[in-house]
């Protein structure tokens, strides 16, 4: 595995890490030092807190079994339960670990068990990243419609972020329909273009596309249900609108991140986005915050639980 990372990236990848533990370290006092955000969390009903994390728990098992679905486009199995699993292990990796450890540590194992090599396992990152960027687009660009509909917003912002938004789903279309064309340019063809070769493979199977498509949508409802539930759980009624749009934001603030799941910037943007609305910078960063521990709590509960059937299927191999 260490042949996989260049030292220059070890270090950057360490600094980058520091940088996330501050930043949420910041983010932590920050939050405290509101009396008023404080003392909503600390009277929480736990009826909310626990539904949140149920719906933490699902999206987690859902990526799990999307990587199920898109390995069949390249003919090679994954078992449905050892997918999951490693997608709670590489979660907590992933939080404990720079340079995306959790993710390196599940390729080495797919690529050791199942034989499913690193440019198609990066292929399939690239894909469902894409499918997902469409699919948070189409919803932010509902979402925008009904809610200047809904709240009295300006309407040259919404018709601004519709045009964005509706430019990027054009591009992405753009690329997969001249796939001859974006290879014939690409630079770093050796590296590159096996990936964008598995990458375009697995968009041109029919099936996986809307599987994957119908996964990523279910995962949004529930990450829109789980922010609707940490502002219900926060005293405000912002109802299932408002938890869409809120987490379409925060979705497409991750899929490109300059920082470790983009800490920080993602609290920033929505709760900028609060204050668009009429409400407080500091509810939009403690829901994105809230979201955020939820998704440690159940990464790290789900990777003890997955340890041993994972320890026994690696044994079972070697003998």
């Amino acid at each position: 595995m260490n042949n996989l990372i260049p030292k220059s990236k070890i270090i950057k990848g360490c600094i980058l890490f520091v940088v996330y533990v501050a930043i949420f370290i910041f983010l932590l006092k920050y939050i405290s030092s509101n009396q008023e955000v404080m003392s909503r969390i600390t009277s929480a009903s736990p009826l909310y807190v626990g539904l949140g994390m149920t719906c933490t728990c699902l999206s987690m098992i859902l990526t799990g079994l999307m990587d199920v679905t898109c390995a069949k486009a390249y003919n090679i199995r994954i078992r449905c339960w050892e997918s999951v699993v490693l997608t709670y292990l590489s979660a907590t990796l992933n939080l404990i670990f720079p340079l995306q450890m959790g993710s390196i540590v599940k390729a080495v194992y797919f690529k050791k068990k199942i034989n499913l090599g690193y440019t198609k396992y990066v292929s399939i990152l690239s894909g469902t990243t894409v499918i997902n960027l469409m699919v948070t687009f189409v919803i932010l660009i509902g979402c925008l419609i009904l809610s200047s509909l809904r709240w009295n917003l300006e309407s040259y912002l919404i018709f601004l972020l519709i045009l964005i938004f509706v430019i990027a789903l054009l591009s992405f279309a753009l690329v997969i329909k001249f796939q001859d064309v974006v290879l014939r340019f690409l630079p770093f063809k050796k590296i590159s273009v096996p990936i964008m070769q598995g990458f375009f493979m697995l968009l041109s199977n029919r099936r996986a596309m809307i599987l994957t498509a119908l996964n990523l949508l279910f995962s949004s409802l529930l990450g829109g249900i789980r922010f609707a539930l940490i502002f219900k759980m926060l005293g405000f009624s912002g109802g299932l609108l408002n938890g869409l749009l809120y987490y379409g934001v925060y979705t497409a603030s991750t899929i490109m991140p300059i920082l470790p799941g983009n800490i920080g910037i993602s609290e920033m943007l929505v709760g900028l986005l609060n204050t668009i609305l009429g409400s407080d910078f500091d509810i939009g960063v403690t829901v994105v915050l809230v979201n955020r521990i939820y998704y440690y709590i159940i990464s790290i509960l789900g990777s003890i639980l997955a340890i041993y059937p994972l320890m026994k299927r690696c044994f079972s191999f070697q003998n």
